[in-house]
């Protein structure tokens, strides 16, 4: 029989979710945070803080303007990947249909993944983000493919483009495979190089 986390159903999951977040915010003004976020996206982007988050406002504020609603929906999108992801985790880990239910519904109803995935939040994209590369991650340690690897890497930049914390999420990844020793080395090398151009933007902007 089919289950809760059938592709289908986890469509019709997505798009209740995704229904229910519009509902809740639609004409709801932006908070003094996202004011903030938005004034800098427009006024001030650059690379030394958060550039994905304002990257996404920039863009979707030029070609969606004058909608706070539509400003939000990539963070609502977002929130909608992260329990995908989230699943597709939990899945590799042997859980359960049940538990992995239990699972994602904690983590999409917890207050944090709940603002966050609602709202402008750097977080709304670092979640998802780094629950991408970490899906990338598996699938190159599967596949042993150079092409899953570099992909793992630009994962790992974006995510230090997200926000500071994704730099010290990227280095755990990047220490995780050095520590493999030579097992590791080629995975680290085609991981770590795509991971340094992308997030160099990061790097030129704390330096000056």
């Amino acid at each position: 029989g089919r289950h809760w986390a059938d592709p289908s159903r986890l469509a019709r999951w997505a798009l209740v979710l995704v229904v229910l977040k519009g509902l809740l915010v639609v004409g709801v003004e932006l908070g003094k945070d996202e004011v903030a976020y938005w004034y800098w996206a427009r006024h001030h982007l650059d690379a030394s803080y958060a550039f994905v988050l304002f990257a996404l406002i920039r863009v979707f504020d030029v070609v969606l303007s004058d909608s706070d609603l539509l400003l939000r929906l990539p963070f609502l999108l977002g929130s909608v990947a992260s329990a995908w992801l989230l699943n597709l985790a939990c899945e590799r880990a042997g859980l359960t249909a049940q538990d992995r239910l239990v699972a994602v519904l904690s983590f999409a109803t917890s207050h944090w993944a709940w603002h966050t995935g609602s709202f402008l939040h750097p977080d709304g994209v670092l979640v998802p983000i780094w629950l991408a590369t970490l899906a990338s991650a598996h699938r190159a340690e599967r596949t042993k493919s150079d092409a899953d690897w570099a992909l793992t890497g630009v994962l790992a930049g974006l995510t230090c483009l997200c926000k500071y914390t994704g730099c010290i999420l990227a280095a755990g990844l990047m220490l995780a495979l050095a520590l493999r020793g030579r097992h590791g080395l080629r995975a680290l090398l085609l991981a770590a190089v795509p991971c340094a151009v992308v997030s160099t933007p990061l790097m030129w902007a704390l330096w000056e």
